[in-house]
């Protein structure tokens, strides 16, 4: 077998990844038991705010517990949306942050956030396709800007 393949599946309860390369295993990822994961989006409830680092303990859903750095304007008992941002030590809370990412191949929508779609990123092929498909009515590929 030639090329790569990844391989899901599950050991016991766990998930599992294997990447498989020219038919030899290269890498193996097993789920580590029910620590989140960064990426996910929790609904959080603020408990109690950590003054001297200017933070913010909050509840998870599933009874754990997270740290939300930017803790400010924030009381105990307001629901949030917040996305792990890292994998927390033993006994440590979930690193969290109030900014949720949505990524994918070509965007990343970051709800609530202002900005602008920059058209001069994509070459002009990629960015016909995208506006003829658009929803939207009277968009236009623009070219790309000379460098």
């Amino acid at each position: 077998m030639k090329g790569r393949r990844i391989v899901l599946d599950h050991i016991g309860t766990r998930e599992a990844a294997a990447l498989l390369v020219d038919g030899q295993l290269d890498d193996l990822l097993i789920e580590e038991g029910d620590a989140p994961r960064p990426g996910a989006i929790y609904r959080a409830i603020c408990d109690r705010p950590l003054k001297g680092q200017g933070g913010m303990m909050v509840r998870l859903p599933e009874g754990g517990t997270g740290f939300l750095r930017q803790g400010k304007g924030l009381r105990p008992g307001q629901a949030l949306l917040v996305q792990v941002t890292g994998i927390s030590e033993d006994g440590k809370a979930v690193p969290l942050t109030d900014r949720v990412l949505f990524k994918s191949r070509f965007a990343i929508v970051t709800p609530g956030a202002p900005g602008s779609t920059s058209r001069a990123a994509f070459p002009r092929t990629r960015s016909a396709r995208v506006c003829a498909s658009s929803p939207k009515k009277g968009w236009r590929a623009r070219p790309r800007a000379s460098a």
